[in-house]
């Protein structure tokens, strides 16, 4: 059997990524950044694998070409 997988709200993540909420939703909503696994009733919950992925494009959008 799976281990339960741990769901983090938008503000959570924001807090793990060092951005302000508002920030995230606007490139979530942008489509920049990828969106999370799960919805439940309108909200988005993110895994550690969605957050993982959001981290990894940032850091591709923070270095410079």
């Amino acid at each position: 059997m799976d281990a339960p997988h741990t769901l983090y709200s938008t503000g959570m993540v924001a807090d793990q990524l060092g951005v302000a909420r508002w920030w995230l939703l606007y490139h979530l909503d942008r489509g920049d950044i990828p969106g999370p696994s799960h919805r439940v009733a309108g909200r988005r919950l993110f895994t550690d694998e969605d957050v993982r992925r959001i981290r990894d494009v940032l850091k591709t959008l923070a270095t410079p070409t």
